[in-house]
């Protein structure tokens, strides 16, 4: 198996965290390719900074693809991903997403733990695509003074555990989703510290991805619409390139 992950924040430590983490989830063999984005936040935290990473996650996903079989987008926003899967033949998952269907999975009572205030809107609107959106009843905030801060996940672990106990007691949450690419890896560590399921998205995408695969999943591209895809200019040739093979195909 080869698996793409594509990080929408310009920080490569967060890339390199990321590849580690889904080492732990993959076989041997597979091979792990991460990618940054090139232009951008180093860590997005609202609207304007998300619209950049969507379009900077597309970009280097359609200069990647064809090497791989899957895609994970290892931004916690998901950023694209709807874009992404309409125009990109392989399967592309979203941390955050796939985090949310393996917690839905075990329960109709979903938390979700999410760093600094400032970011509240972005998850919102993501949940709101989603159709497990209507189990998540709680969702907390763990406050970060600095990017910096963000980044050392261990410095957090007593107010994450807080936070956690905190969702138990006001909501009775069963499970809950640990947001952040920067966070991989939390919920495994944190788990012997709470009978709170955890879910973490490097592990949930990696293991979505497995069973898409091993399923013989492929990529689904809409035909609904206009016959004709819109023309666009001023793209990368890759990424130009994937809107003219949309286009043919919805005038097949």
């Amino acid at each position: 198996m080869r698996l793409l992950l594509i990080n929408g924040n310009t920080t490569q430590a967060v890339t390199d965290h990321c590849v580690s983490d889904a080492r732990l989830h993959v076989s041997d063999d597979t091979i792990l390719t991460g990618v940054t984005a090139r232009y951008g936040a180093d860590i997005v935290t609202a609207e304007p900074e998300n619209l950049i990473a969507s379009m900077a996650v597309l970009e280097r996903l359609a200069e990647h693809y064809k090497d791989h079989d899957a895609a994970i987008l290892a931004i916690s926003f998901d950023s694209g991903l709807l874009a992404a899967r309409d125009l990109v033949p392989i399967p592309i998952i979203g941390m955050t997403e796939a985090a949310l269907l393996d917690a839905a999975a075990i329960s109709d009572r979903l938390g979700m733990l999410v760093f600094g205030t400032a970011s509240l809107p972005l998850y919102r609107a993501m949940l709101d695509r989603y159709p497990m959106r209507d189990r998540v009843v709680a969702i907390q905030v763990v406050e970060v003074t600095s990017v910096s801060a963000y980044l050392d996940a261990t410095r957090l672990d007593e107010a994450i555990l807080a936070a956690l106990e905190e969702m138990r007691r006001r909501a009775s949450v069963d499970a809950v989703v640990i947001c952040g690419a920067v966070m991989s890896g939390v919920a495994e560590r944190l788990q012997p510290l709470t009978s709170t399921r955890l879910f973490g998205g490097m592990k949930s995408s990696v293991r979505r991805a497995q069973a898409l695969l091993q399923s013989g999943a492929v990529a689904h591209v809409p035909r609904s619409g206009l016959a004709r895809s819109a023309r666009v200019m001023g793209l990368s040739p890759s990424l130009m390139a994937l809107f003219e093979n949309r286009g043919a195909q919805r005038s097949d």
